[in-house]
């Protein structure tokens, strides 16, 4: 009796290691490869980030209308906005609830746009690379790749005075935003495009999901976003500290998204979620 309990034992132990090892190979390889990454410092919900009920004054515009507005653009007459859909859809809206139309689909997923100075609307989309949106809704695509390299997940844009669209590629690892999360790989790219050249020209790489980008005064620098890197960059463009990237803001609460500047010393930052 004693022999047979042993062997019991060791049957199920036998058992429950070959179901460990099947379960193991089930799994393996993963879709993933993950790097170490040591956060910035998360100062929470305090000071200057302490919770307010300001946005409860918000005034509801567009309602049920599509899944996942990114951005917003306004005319160069300021009577109408811009913003795309996950399914391709770029719709124009008033401020009057509920008053929009169709405008262009880019069969992608249209997310960073801003009108240039000749009244076409620029679009980062994710898929199709950056794109010309004219009046009609024609669509032209700019640029699909730099140095050989497609562009894999282009997300925002700003629009320099001299024409030059500065606009990131958030990464060229994930289309999965959870995967990327989890990867913490700096994959992203900060890109400038030259109409007059068609010229795509890399600016700055090894960003952990490169996002928002928005240019400051006098186009002297910009800030651009890293995700999942919890950081705001500025990147000099003029004067003795042109082509260096310093850190204009690390320690943040959330994870920083789309960023604008309002021309009068400000820039507003979106972050969607708090940190865990």
């Amino acid at each position: 009796p004693s022999k047979q309990n042993k062997m019991k034992r060791f049957l199920k132990i036998l058992l429950l290691l070959i179901l460990i090892i099947v379960a193991y190979f089930s799994f393996w390889p993963i879709e993933i490869e993950p790097v170490v990454f040591h956060p910035p410092k998360n100062p929470g919900l305090t000071g200057d980030f302490a919770k307010n009920n300001d946005l409860t004054k918000a005034q509801t515009i567009l309602n049920g209308v599509g899944i996942g507005p990114e951005d917003i653009a306004m005319s160069l007459d300021s009577q109408y906005f811009y913003t795309g859909f996950e399914d391709g859809r770029i719709i124009r809206f008033t401020r009057e609830e509920n008053s929009h139309e169709e405008f262009a689909n880019t069969e992608g997923r249209p997310l960073g746009m801003m009108f240039d100075t000749s009244g076409n609307l620029i679009v980062a989309d994710a898929y199709k690379g950056l794109l010309s949106v004219d009046s009609t809704g024609k669509i032209t695509v700019l640029t699909t790749e730099v140095d050989g390299s497609k562009l894999f997940y282009v997300d925002d844009l700003d629009i320099a005075q001299d024409g030059t669209i500065y606009f990131t590629d958030a990464t060229t690892r994930n289309r999965d935003i959870i995967h990327e999360a989890l990867e913490a790989q700096p994959a992203g790219r900060l890109l400038s495009y030259h109409p007059s050249t068609g010229e795509t020209k890399l600016e700055l790489d090894n960003m952990r999901f490169a996002n928002g980008v928005a240019l400051g005064p006098n186009d002297e620098y910009l800030l651009v976003n890293e995700t999942f890197g919890l950081v705001i960059n500025k990147y000099w463009l003029k004067g003795p500290k042109k082509g260096q990237k310093e850190v204009f803001v690390d320690e943040l609460p959330g994870f920083p998204d789309n960023i604008n500047y309002n021309g009068n010393g400000t820039f507003w930052l979106a972050m969607p979620n708090v940190r865990p």
